[in-house]
C-alpha cells in the first residue's frame, strides 16, 4: 500500500508542480504520519468491510470507485448489496430513498 501511494503522489505533484514547496513540505510531514500507521499487509483494504461484503467477488466500495459513481449512486449498490445480510428492508428503503434523490438531482 505504501508503494501505491508513493506512486499516486508522485505522479500528483509531477503533474502540479506549482504547488508551493511549503504546502508540499506539509504535506510530506502529514504523509509520514499516515506513513507510520500504515502497513504493507494493508494491501486488504478493500477486504476490511463488514462481514455483509464478505461474499461478493468484488467489494461494493471497489466497484464503486473503480466505476467513477456518484455518492448517491453508490449508496444505491452499497444497499442494495448488503441487504440480505444486514438491515433487510431498512436496507432497501434506504437505497429507494437514494434513487429518489438521483431522480430528484437528475431528472427533475
Amino acid at each position: 500500500m505504501k508503494e501505491k501511494l508513493s506512486k499516486m503522489l508522485l505522479e500528483f505533484f509531477e503533474h502540479n508542480k506549482d504547488i508551493p514547496k511549503e504546502t508540499v513540505e506539509e504535506f510530506q510531514v502529514v504523509l509520514n504520519k499516515v506513513y507510520n500507521h500504515a502497513s504493507d499487509e494493508d494491501d486488504t483494504l478493500w477486504e476490511k468491510g463488514g462481514d455483509h461484503y464478505k461474499d461478493f467477488k468484488i467489494q461494493p466500495s471497489q466497484f464503486i470507485n473503480q466505476n467513477d459513481l456518484g455518492f448517491a449512486e453508490g449508496n444505491v449498490i452499497k444497499y442494495i448489496c448488503r441487504h440480505t445480510k444486514k438491515d433487510k428492508k431498512k436496507d432497501i428503503l434506504k437505497a429507494i430513498h437514494y434513487c429518489e434523490m438521483i431522480i430528484e438531482r437528475d431528472y427533475e
